[in-house]
């Protein structure tokens, strides 16, 4: 079983997802969340807090490095999840290195050095036809390391920019569920609402009660 870690600064919605995942039937012994750092208040810790993740808030800098390094080390995480609006530094990318991983919202390298939903925007504003979601490395370089998993998804022109965003955020929480699965050495999945590469046909147990479900936590 993978031990993961998140490091947030936002809403929490990749957290809570890999989190209810995990509580399922077919994820129960593939993964676990054993820990959120944040760097500042934020949803996503209060999440963490009400479903009782152990957690910590770290301020990051040159100064606090050391003390960020430690609660990881306390952690013993296999995967880390860095869902946080900082670069990392230098030591923490090397003494973690193939352990850090990112989701971004784009083809990388297509729009990078951009955070949340930005991504989205500069690729509307280009006239962008597909859109989607990247997993990968993280190294001194921002947005840069090697690729683990991408999702598709086509763009509709008169779609809600919400709902856009909507599809994007639940392409990239199967893209990050994706990419636990192959470094696990287990097969890669399929599901309807994106195009993943790797994929082999695997089917996702994750439906529209669970999409709604999850929902409703985040908005508690």
């Amino acid at each position: 079983m993978k031990k993961i870690v998140f490091l947030v600064s936002g809403g929490g919605g990749n957290l809570a997802f890999l989190h209810a995942a995990s509580s399922t039937k077919q994820y129960s012994e593939l993964f676990r969340v054993v820990g959120v750092i944040a760097d500042r208040e934020c949803r996503a810790l209060e999440y963490a807090k009400r479903f009782n993740i152990p957690n910590n808030k770290v301020k990051f800098g040159w100064h606090s490095e050391n003390t960020f390094l430690s609660i990881l080390e306390e952690f013993s995480p296999d995967l880390i999840i860095t869902n946080i609006h900082r670069i990392l530094g230098p030591d923490i990318v090397n003494k973690h290195r193939k352990r850090l991983i990112n989701l971004h919202y784009s083809l990388l390298p297509a729009f990078s050095g951009t955070i949340g939903i930005k991504p989205i925007e500069q690729a509307l504003s280009v006239g962008c036809k597909f859109i989607g979601t990247t997993v990968h490395w993280v190294t001194e370089d921002v947005d840069a390391g090697p690729i683990i998993s991408q999702s598709l998804l086509a763009i509709n022109e008169k779609e809600a920019f919400l709902h856009l965003t909507e599809r994007v955020f639940r392409s990239g929480c199967l893209n990050l569920l994706n990419a636990i699965l192959l470094l696990s050495g287990r097969e890669p999945i399929k599901n309807d609402l994106s195009t993943f590469a790797p994929a082999s046909g695997v089917e996702a147990s994750i439906d529209e009660e669970f999409w709604c479900e999850l929902k409703g936590q985040l908005n508690d």
